[in-house]
């Protein structure tokens, strides 16, 4: 892709080889070094296999194999069986519903339709506009994106990011495989799916191929006549290419006959099962230019100084992480004082902002983390030198993070706003805070009066509302505190300390969030904590939940005989009053934005619970919550509350035979929305 020179590009070669012939390794499993049988052929027959495809296509004029819905096959190149064997190979979920994912090189699209079929929002790129991939597009009546773009173009401010990207069979074809590689890291949250050509040792014998981190470039037509095919890695310098793109851990899943098939992962993975102390990070800074400030489109390097109880350390014991995406150091070493050193690549694809870096190491928890800038600005006022030492200065411009960070999305509240925020301070105990407002548009001057009030909140001011969910992201994503309190503008904090709620929250390591006691103006106390709703409670709870609120459905799904006058475990808590680990963020996500008002805590704690993290209710903390001081309690906010919930179930609740059910769930949540809507008139 980009390579100049493709003058026919409709004889680019997208995949590699029909795979369902027998002896091919079983899919899932891991191979520490390749596997094949057969003897060492010379590499003219090995490159005569890539001639062989290419006239294979140009006689059935697909490279991809269809089943059509009606039964009807079309016969590509490529087996239906032989590709259903090689997605098989990578961790991909059979139910992608919520997931994005990014097709590389899509061509005629079987792989990209499949995860359509799977339930995922699909992206599909391709250097050029394949009448084959546009046509089953057409047939299979796709929602599908479809984009002419290179690789290389690829940036999260272009297409977004992905949860999964398949970069299957394209790697070999790129002038610059590791920039494409880097580009592919950036778009990726979760998973890159990464399959390619890889030199063997019966294409090389005696030369050491399997265990050297070696290329080959072919300058023309030397790999099978094909001028777009640039390069052939040793299997080593695949998973090298891999690691220094930028992945955090790189896998080798199975050796094909004529291509590897690796899994590249953004993130560590969770820490709940985590047995070693956590390392005490004292530093974090620029490699080469010794400050805190990073660029995200240049290939720039963290150092960072820690202690450690462990007495060795090497490269694949030390996990640093920034903004919660992981990289693998590239040196790893210990300090004349004691401590330990390791330096790594920024994780590319990050966005502007205040971004916390945090080391694991061995089995531990994660550290403390120290907050370097990704892309901002250098202030314009003068510069003053604060500290110094006799071999690294590092400019103390940015102090330790507050213990806890409070957002809080406004949107005409009113003095609302200016009693929830004289609460947040005057609750705070002993924990530093950063406080954030993000206005969505709001037209009654809150905002601004808000600042003029505390002076110490930092404003985001959005020109348009775009959406709760939206806004909270934009806080936490300005963030730099370990923990992060999400508070309704109507809410004010009426007993406890924001100091003992985070103590909680940090003597419970495997906890992700804690919802705090709710009452309502009148003093009452509102049913928050509470269990995820079976199919049976969700639809009598919407049916009859609005107009017999005590029907036996709503007291079981709300835990009506509890009192909430005991710490508990539970599934969910309201997002009106709720504190969030920033690592489970960082494993899980931030809100799904598709969500446009409340749905979103469920989702959010559905994802942490699925992830293996806990959700705890404690009255140790107490607000009074008005509720519809933003929004009111019009028919569209309840019509907006039954898509929320529709939603929820479609994503969450919705599986295999399920989803049957979906147009029945739609019917009875928008019920229940005109019969709220006719209650409340009432």
């Amino acid at each position: 892709m980009g390579a100049g020179r493709l003058d026919g590009l409709a004889n680019r070669l997208r995949d590699g080889p029909d795979v369902s012939a027998p002896g091919t390794p079983a899919g899932g499993i891991p191979f520490p070094a390749p596997q094949r049988q057969g003897r060492s052929i010379s590499e003219s027959k090995r490159f005569d296999l890539v001639r062989e495809w290419h006239r294979k296509r140009a006689a059935l004029g697909w490279w991809h194999s269809f089943e059509l819905p009606d039964g009807t096959r079309i016969e590509g190149v490529n087996s239906l069986e032989g590709q259903i064997h090689r997605l098989a190979q990578f961790p991909i979920p059979d139910d992608l519903r919520g997931k994005r994912v990014l097709d590389v090189g899509a061509w005629d699209g079987w792989f990209t339709f499949e995860m359509e079929r799977r339930g995922a929002e699909v992206m599909a790129i391709d250097v050029w506009d394949n009448p084959r991939f546009r046509h089953m597009h057409e047939l299979l009546s796709s929602r599908v994106g479809y984009r002419v773009m290179d690789v290389y173009d690829l940036s999260p401010s272009r297409v977004g990011r992905f949860d999964i990207v398949l970069f299957l069979a394209v790697l070999y074809h790129l002038k610059h495989p590791l920039l494409a590689l880097e580009r592919v890291c950036a778009v990726t949250t979760d998973l890159a799916a990464v399959e390619s050509f890889a030199l063997m040792e019966e294409h090389r014998p005696e030369v050491g191929i399997d265990t050297r981190p070696i290329m080959e470039f072919y300058e023309s037509d030397e790999f099978g006549g094909m001028i777009d095919n640039w390069v052939g890695p040793s299997l080593p310098a695949l998973m090298a290419f891999c690691r220094t793109a930028g992945f955090a851990r790189v896998e080798l899943r199975t050796v094909l006959p004529n291509s590897a098939c690796v899994a590249c992962y953004r993130r560590w993975g969770t820490e709940t099962e985590a047995s070693l102390p956590p390392p005490q990070l004292s530093a974090a800074f620029h490699k080469e230019r010794k400050g805190i400030s990073f660029s995200s489109e240049r290939d720039e390097y963290v150092t960072v100084r820690f202690q450690s109880s462990e007495q060795i350390l090497g490269r694949d014991d030390v996990r640093p992480e920034v903004g919660g995406f992981g990289t693998r150091p590239i040196q790893v070493g210990r300090r004349t004082d004691g401590t330990w050193q390791a330096i790594f690549k920024l994780p590319p694809g990050l966005d502007a902002g205040w971004h916390p870096v945090r080391i694991r190491v061995k089995n531990s928890r994660s550290s403390n983390s120290i907050a370097v800038a990704i892309d901002l600005p250098v202030p314009d006022q003068p510069v003053t030198i604060e500290s110094e030492g006799d071999e690294l200065w590092i400019p103390a411009t940015r102090e330790d993070p507050p213990d806890v960070a409070v957002v809080v999305v406004n949107h005409n509240a009113g003095d609302h706003l200016l009693r929830c925020l004289a609460s947040v301070f005057a609750s705070a105990g002993d924990a530093a805070l950063e406080v954030f407002v993000v206005d969505n548009a709001s037209g009654d001057g809150s905002a601004r009066r808000a600042l003029g009030t505390f002076p110490e909140i930092r404003l985001v001011e959005n020109p348009d509302d775009h959406g709760f969910g939206a806004a909270v992201n934009q806080g936490i994503g300005r963030s730099r505190a370990p923990f992060v309190l999400l508070l309704h503008p109507g809410t004010e904090v009426s007993s406890g300390t924001l100091g003992a709620l985070v103590k909680l929250a940090q003597e419970r390591p495997q906890i992700g969030a804690i919802g705090t006691l709710i009452r309502n103006p009148n003093g009452g106390v509102f049913l928050s904590g509470r269990n995820f709703p079976t199919v049976g409670q969700a639809v009598g709870h919407a049916l009859f939940g609005p107009v017999r609120p005590d029907n036996r459905f709503s007291r079981a799904y709300a835990l009506a005989d509890w009192d909430r006058s005991t710490e508990r475990e539970v599934d969910w808590v309201p997002i009106s009053s709720m504190l969030l680990r920033r690592g489970a963020l960082d494993d899980v996500g931030l809100l799904d934005e598709r969500f446009s008002l409340d749905g979103g805590e469920l989702d959010l704690c559905t994802r942490l619970r699925h992830a293996g993290w806990k959700v705890l209710f404690t009255p140790e903390v107490e607000v009074v919550h008005e509720t519809g001081v933003s929004t009111g309690r019009s028919r569209r906010m309840h019509l907006l509350h039954s898509r929320n919930m529709y939603l929820y179930f479609a994503k969450h609740r919705a599986s295999g035979w399920r989803r049957a059910f979906l147009p029945l769930a739609w019917i009875t949540f928008r019920l229940r929305a005109e019969v709220a809507a006719l209650t409340d008139r009432a």
